[in-house]
């Protein structure tokens, strides 16, 4: 399956999430690439900071060409990860139509959901054209029992893609693995964050149920 975590929006998570659901997956058994189609190199600049054996391989492919050369790849590997551009229309629209799920991650604010509504366009004109594709907006960085996070749900609803039933939240274990080239799967498997992450890999590696 490959997954394509995106957003034109920066400083949004994308990068964190990406490397979350790559290392996840992989620590499930599954065979995982993880693509850094951002010119920040973030992703590959996290894998240079690993101590010990690189686990699975992380790429830079931040190029229009990403679509055919994610092709090429999926047969080496059971899932591959992208990590998707910000504001780089031709390689973010390539990084959608290669994907079977897009995630958008958002972050709980007005701005972000009102920066959502472009790449929202840009699945839409995928989804119209590739059958199946499917799309979920995450929302990262949550604070708990908030009137802003969840009237910030309700308006990412009304954009036309799911939200995850899982948030991620805010939690320091995220910017200290990611830090330390690591995981929260790595330095708190029986943590919090560690649990919401796997339960958010189970959601978006199972179909969603279809409505009566």
């Amino acid at each position: 399956m490959i997954f394509s975590i995106v957003n034109q929006k920066g400083g949004v998570g994308k990068t964190t999430l990406s490397i979350h659901l790559a290392d996840g997956l992989f620590k499930r058994g599954r065979k995982v690439a993880l693509i850094d189609a951002d010119a920040q190199n973030s992703s590959l600049l996290w894998s240079a900071a690993r101590t010990g054996e690189n686990l699975f391989p992380v790429m830079n492919m931040a190029k229009d060409t990403l679509y055919k050369e994610i092709q090429s790849l999926s047969g080496a590997f059971d899932d591959i990860v992208i990590d998707g551009p910000p504001r780089v229309a031709s390689i973010l629209k390539a990084a959608i139509a290669a994907a079977d799920v897009v995630i958008v991650p958002v972050k709980p604010s007005s701005v972000d959901v009102w920066a959502a509504t472009d790449v929202v366009q840009l699945i839409q004109e995928v989804q119209n054209i590739k059958e199946g594709l499917r799309a979920t907006f995450v929302i990262n960085e949550r604070r708990p029992n908030t009137r802003l996070a969840r009237d910030v749900e309700e308006a990412l609803k009304q954009l036309g893609l799911e939200v995850t039933a899982t948030s991620i939240h805010s939690r320091s274990a995220y910017a200290v693995s990611i830090g330390a080239g690591q995981t929260v799967f790595d330095i708190e498997p029986n943590g919090k964050a560690a649990a919401e992450m796997s339960r958010l890999i189970d959601e978006l590696t199972h179909a969603p149920k279809r409505k009566a």
